[in-house]
């Protein structure tokens, strides 16, 4: 697979790097429109007019050019609900009803913005409801059709239940650009919340929902920026609640898809009230995905105690250069402390959430709600959640009843969770107590010492440490390392005393007879617990293979300082979810993604807990095809008229991943592997083209394309291989015709493993044997881009769209491990791997 949105940002900072106009440029900043833009925020006119006068006080003839801006920024900044389907007033609709615009009858107007109207219309073809957005007449610079455009590709984009889907784009007679999307029937989810009178832990799930939609935007490089009530509409539908979140025109792209409309520095983008502080600040360069946790939590606050976390300081009402004051100076209170006995509406919002009385609410959002919404809230975005699915997950906890991550965990708090969901240890630990007990009543006063007493809760914890040592890598990744930390801190005590606990313990069983498996294996796995390769050096392994925030910092300084003097030409951004791990013995850079696994051992070789690994390639130009020492003169390729004659491709900077995907991999990122039998942890995930989509997908990855796969097995040689097959790749021979484990031979010269044989690999590239001698594939990064990425479209379609795969296979001959081999299959088979 290859790096896009949460692994890295790579761009181009001159035009010498690259012409293309698919990477992001800079927009130098104008101090005309933004004093324009802080005065349309303003209502009042007198006020208006003092702070246009005070901002241009040292240079009074930019005046009466600011007034005309604002002007025309009021005239067009009516608020909008796009996909709502509530009408309104349409006499101002550039389009009439019951008007065509390409076999779509338009039946009214919903809203508009600031350079878009949205119309209720009907698919005359298949009677459809849909929303029509088209860009208003007059609205043709190039930004603001960069910006819709923006839009529209984001919208193409998603795929995902809570987001409203693109279902059509074109321009109308007049050349103005639409598209088409779902039309959304529903309330704001504040609003949807109160009239079906949800309760604190439905509202919490309904959130939860929510979390997985901008998460699976932010997958797809998409960073929303104006999220609120208004924007996530709510309805009722077979499976129950169903939210989805819309308005992605002000969404930033965090990555190069096609045209990247770019934000210019300090302009006003979001709603003041739901922004983050950075946002506020108007300094759009440095936003990331943590900007909209912030404003996840502003609507998570509103929803718990029905105010904005502000709403003393009338945030609301307050400008933009205002709101940034009050979100760098001020500290919101916390939920439970907007439901107070002097509060006159505390009562009213709590009957709406299923409680008499505000003193009732306050005692179910103090704690574990109050922490969680408070770590959304935090100024510094690195005391945030990392990520919207990290917050979800510290959600699903609170409503399953288990520790949140929010707040380091007091004695207390564990002891209470513990009791509640580690029933199952405390019966274990119970049945072995009681036949200590029943061992002899003559030894009862021996169990009332101290000492005794003390050791019988040694031995509770080390129970309790040995049955949670498979969850300490589950939590997300900012999360791993704390929760490692505060298991090895509980297990330094029982750990020092554990001969002692094994002495009293085994004194105890002897004259017990008949002793029972599980209390067997319990000693066994205490006996175990603080060997050389035991449990405890096992977690002392994983802790240091999972930084801390400080050495993830200190490891992308040395990284990008590196890059710096060895590429001034890139330009490369820190991702908390990549851990630079240093240049390989090749000199290239490698990275871990640490959503998916820790950091691979000290040795370097990939066990079943290591992440996946990612190499850094500087592309450029490179003679793609098969050239004529390639040209298999036996025969034994029966594949080769379908390889591309010799011809020249230009790639930009990417992430490949070192290895193949593993099953371990998989399972540890919690995708089920129906699909095929389980091989082994390090052996090739095998599966159909859909499969391996969706997994990329799933964790912020992209499918490598054609062309940047054929770069890399090439790895700047031109012959049929980058070195000895039998040293480099598995076939038949020497396979046994079985799928081998990843990394067991040799790398190639960009330190990429299995390029040639073991498992064939699906690409994202559509098969068209044509594809290469068309004029969109001399363009930059040339991709057959799919037409159908679900299983479901395709089989409607008729299934007749093929997928590339590349390199051979242990089941296949030594011919089609060539660099060049390339074959064609339906998308459904399911035999091919994926990187």
């Amino acid at each position: 697979m290859c790096g896009r949105f949460g692994t890295t940002k790579l761009a181009a900072r001159t035009s010498q790097a690259c012409n293309s106009s698919n990477l992001p440029v800079s927009i130098d900043f104008d101090p005309i429109e933004k004093i324009a833009r802080e005065a349309a925020s303003i209502d009042c006119n007198d006020e208006r007019a003092k702070f246009v006068g005070n901002a241009c006080r040292h240079n009074p003839r930019q005046i009466e050019q600011v007034h005309r801006q604002v002007a025309a920024l009021l005239r067009r900044s009516k608020d909008t609900c796009p996909t709502s389907c509530t009408h309104v007033d349409g006499e101002n609709a550039e389009f009439s009803v019951n008007e065509d615009i390409d076999g779509y009858r338009i039946l009214g107007k919903l809203g508009e913005g600031g350079f878009g109207e949205v119309y209720h219309a009907m698919q005359q073809k298949t009677q459809r409801a849909v929303a029509l957005k088209v860009l208003k007449r007059g609205m043709d610079s190039k930004q603001i059709l960069a910006r819709f455009e923006i839009e529209r590709q984001t919208l193409a984009m998603m795929d995902h239940k809570g987001i409203a889907k693109i279902l059509n784009a074109g321009s109308t007679e007049s050349g103005q650009p639409y598209f088409v999307m779902d039309l959304i029937k529903g309330d704001r989810i504040t609003k949807f919340c109160d009239a079906h009178n949800y309760d604190l832990r439905q509202r919490v799930r309904l959130f939860v929902d929510v979390c997985h939609a901008i998460q699976h935007a932010h997958h797809k490089g998409v960073i929303h920026r104006d999220i609120k009530p208004s924007n996530i509409l709510v309805s009722m539908g077979d499976q129950g609640a169903e939210p989805m979140v819309i308005d992605f025109g002000v969404a930033k792209a965090t990555q190069a898809h096609g045209q990247t409309a770019v934000t210019k520095q300090y302009q006003v983008i979001g709603t003041p009230a739901y922004m983050s502080p950075e946002q506020a600040e108007m300094n759009d360069a440095g936003l990331d995905t943590r900007s909209d946790v912030y404003s996840l939590g502003v609507v998570l606050y509103e929803l718990l105690c029905g105010c904005l976390p502000f709403h003393r300081n009338n945030i609301e009402q307050a400008t933009v250069i205002e709101a940034s004051r009050i979100l760098r100076e001020e500290e919101p209170p916390r939920p439970s402390q907007y439901f107070t006995i002097e509060e006159t509406t505390a009562a009213e919002r709590a009957e709406r959430r299923g409680e008499r009385t505000g003193v009732g609410m306050k005692k179910l959002l103090r704690g574990e709600l109050d922490w969680i919404a408070m770590k959304c809230l935090e100024r510094e975005r690195s005391n945030r959640y990392e990520t919207v699915g990290a917050l979800a997950q510290d959600l699903q906890r609170y409503l399953d009843g288990e520790p949140v991550l929010a707040r380091r965990s007091s004695t207390l708090y564990s002891a209470e969770k513990f009791v509640r969901k580690r029933w199952k240890v405390i019966g274990v630990s119970a049945l072995v107590l009681a036949s200590l007990g029943w061992a002899g009543l003559e030894r009862y006063d021996a169990y009332q010492t101290d000492r005794d007493f003390s050791l019988m809760q040694d031995f509770v914890v080390l129970v309790d440490l040995i049955d949670t040592v498979p969850d300490l890598l589950d939590p997300p990744m900012e999360q791993r390392r704390l929760g490692i930390e505060l298991w090895l801190e509980r297990a330094v005590g029982p750990a020092s005393r554990l001969e002692r606990i094994q002495n009293k313990l085994d004194g105890l069983l002897k004259p017990v007879h008949g002793r029972s498996e599980k209390s067997s294996k319990l000693t066994e796995s205490l006996i175990r617990f603080a060997d050389a390769d035991g449990t405890l050096a096992q977690v002392r392994g994983w802790q240091s293979r999972s930084p801390s925030e400080q050495d993830l910092r200190t490891a992308w300084d040395e990284c990008i300082a590196d890059l710096e003097k060895t590429h001034p030409t890139w330009t490369i951004h820190p991702q908390p979810r990549l851990l630079p791990t240093g240049r390989n013995v090749y000199g290239l850079w490698e990275f871990v993604d640490l959503s998916t696994g820790i950091a691979p051992p000290e040795n370097g070789l990939v066990d079943v807990l290591t992440g996946v690994q990612y190499v850094l390639l500087g592309g450029g130009k490179f003679q793609m095809g098969c050239p004529a020492e390639e040209a298999n003169p036996d025969g034994d390729d029966p594949d080769q008229a379908q390889e591309q004659e010799l011809h020249p491709v230009r790639l930009t900077p990417f992430l490949v991943s070192k290895y193949e995907f593993t099953q371990a991999q998989a399972k540890r990122c919690g995708i089920k592997l129906t699909q095929i039998s389980d091989l082994g942890p390090l052996k090739p995930v095998e599966g159909d083209w859909f499969m391996a989509y969706n997994i990329c997908d799933q964790i912020g990855a992209s499918m490598v394309s054609e062309a940047q796969w054929e770069y890399a097995c090439r790895a700047g040689s031109s012959g049929p291989y980058a070195g000895p097959l039998d040293e480099m790749g598995f076939y038949n021979e020497n396979a046994d015709y079985k799928l081998q484990d990843i990394g067991r031979l040799r790398a190639n010269a960009f330190g990429l493993y299995d390029m040639h044989g073991n498992a064939q690999e699906w690409v994202l590239d559509t098969w068209d044997p044509e594809f290469y001698s068309k004029p969109e594939a001399l363009a930059l990064n040339p991709v057959c881009r799919p037409q159908y990425y679900d299983l479901d479209s395709w089989s409607e379609a008729g299934a007749d769209e093929e997928a590339v795969v590349r390199g051979g296979t242990a089941r296949g001959q030594a011919p089609y491990c060539r660099s060049a081999h390339r074959y064609h299959n339906r998308k459904d088979i399911k035999q091919s791997g994926f990187r």
